[in-house]
């Protein structure tokens, strides 16, 4: 087991669950906010030594509101953490990383297909992702072609995002009645998807929108 991945986010959620994965055939680094906060802290590593590098990091601060309430410090905060500090660290990722490397990007299928009314913020940042990742692979195919990217883009799971976004707000109740409104999958269902996507089973697609039926 010679390969290794840093997953950020990898502590909870979609990334926990990509690290668990990861950790078959990687040594793998998991890191949540008290671990290295991406977003106002230096690199705690070097970054370009890790083979594959994870960004399942995603914030939706303020909770659901029009955009014209949502404070400033909360829309810097969720650009700042689901598209500019991504584009930062995996830039820098490219220009240093020697040899083949993979990111991976956890993005939203669910944003893709509407802006939800007052979840403004968070589907723009989701949105930009995508148009990066799709031009940044396209600069690379001429400059590092060794590096590969992909887009992981989860519909609705059940994992602790919700819930912790609506801390003290909503009952246990108000969350099931949530979930209960469209289909939805859990993280064990996510397994397959991601396995494809790390060991190229899925024939290395580049980018899997996951669904509550197989692709």
């Amino acid at each position: 087991m010679n390969s290794t991945a840093l997953v950020i986010g990898g502590t909870s959620g979609i990334g926990q669950v990509i690290a668990e994965v990861l950790s078959i055939t990687h040594t793998v680094t998991s890191v949540g906010r008290k671990e290295w906060n991406f977003v106002t802290e230096p690199c705690p590593y070097n970054i370009s030594s890790f083979d594959t590098v994870v960004f399942s990091a995603g914030v939706e601060a303020g909770g659901d509101q029009n955009f014209v309430n949502q404070s400033t410090d909360d829309i810097e905060l969720t650009l700042q953490t689901n598209l500019l500090k991504q584009i930062h660290w995996s830039r820098i990722y490219c220009e240093q990383r020697i040899g083949k490397g993979q990111l991976i990007f956890v993005g939203s299928a669910h944003s893709m297909e509407s802006v939800a009314k007052h979840k403004l913020m968070y589907c723009v940042s989701r949105i930009a992702m995508r148009e990066y990742i799709l031009g940044a692979r396209r600069e690379l195919a001429e400059s590092r072609p060794e590096i590969t990217l992909a887009l992981l883009r989860p519909g609705r799971v059940r994992t602790n995002f919700y819930r912790n976004k609506h801390k003290g707000i909503i009952t246990q109740e108000q969350e099931d009645d949530y979930y209960s409104q469209g289909t939805y999958m859990t993280t064990t269902e996510l397994r397959p998807y991601i396995d494809g996507i790390i060991n190229g089973t899925l024939k290395y697609a580049q980018e899997i929108i996951f669904s509550s039926s197989p692709i």
